[in-house]
């Protein structure tokens, strides 16, 4: 069996960085040494002069050794990174739904089918499934048309045809009667579950970079009917907030 490699110098000082910027007291040397297992004390002090050099450490007398100005200047920078687009996604729908008091999504486009990567059930609510949940393309379903009306033809006969698609046909789909139309700017679609007889879908479709993916809240029909524009606006306004910070 072949001997594994010694740790460069410079995962080792990554890893006395790692270990001294979680450290809530000063951290001793022998400490030090402990996370560095198999280092002399020589190499340890080499590295501990070069970052303390660099301000990556400080040494405090008698206390051990604490994160130096250059790397909390560091853990600030990543702490002020901007979240990823699961995160603005998930901040969104629980927005949507909190405005609402209804149950909302957020549907993604992967290669052949939807995946729902944030979902809220709100309090009292229709429920709706949880994160990560595959969404087949279908003809009932008000986010699946949001997403296709966003795609170019050739690109929406290609999943209607795929194995996610629980269309027959092309034709279908442009025939359906479950989905309607309640708004062309920005487009948003109302249909009626044939799976959940009385429950309906309000949607509207989300274009970030190369992302596609829809917004959706899932409520009664009778809600939809009696808050449709409160509702379209709610939706709206949560689409705008996604789309400028998504990018």
């Amino acid at each position: 069996m072949p001997v594994p490699p010694k740790p460069s110098s410079l995962i080792r000082g990554l890893k006395l960085l790692e270990h001294l910027s979680s450290a809530v007291e000063p951290v001793r040397f022998s400490d030090l040494r402990d996370v560095l297992s198999g280092a002399t004390d020589a190499t340890l002090s080499r590295l501990l002069q070069m970052l303390e050099g660099a301000g990556y450490v400080e040494r405090r007398e008698r206390e051990g050794y604490v994160a130096g100005p250059s790397l909390e200047c560091w853990m600030r920078q990543c702490q002020a990174k901007e979240p990823d687009f699961g995160q603005l996604c998930e901040r969104s729908v629980q927005q949507l739904s909190m405005s609402t008091n209804e149950s909302a999504g957020f549907v993604l486009l992967e290669v052949d089918h939807l995946s729902l990567l944030a979902s809220c059930t709100a309090e009292g609510a229709v429920s709706i499934a949880p994160a990560g949940s595959v969404f087949h393309i279908e003809a009932d379903h008000a986010a699946s048309l949001a997403v296709l009306s966003a795609l170019t033809k050739k690109h929406v006969r290609q999943l209607i045809r795929g194995p996610y698609s629980r269309i027959a046909s092309v034709e279908d789909w442009s025939e359906a009667d479950q989905v309607s139309a309640v708004s062309n700017d920005p487009p948003i679609y109302l249909d009626r579950s044939r799976q959940r007889p009385g429950i309906c879908r309000m949607a509207t479709p989300v274009q970030v970079g190369e992302r596609i993916g829809a917004l959706f809240l899932c409520l009664t029909v009778e809600q939809a009917r009696t808050h449709q524009e409160r509702l379209q606006v709610a939706l709206v306004k949560a689409r705008d907030g996604l789309m400028a910070h998504g990018h």
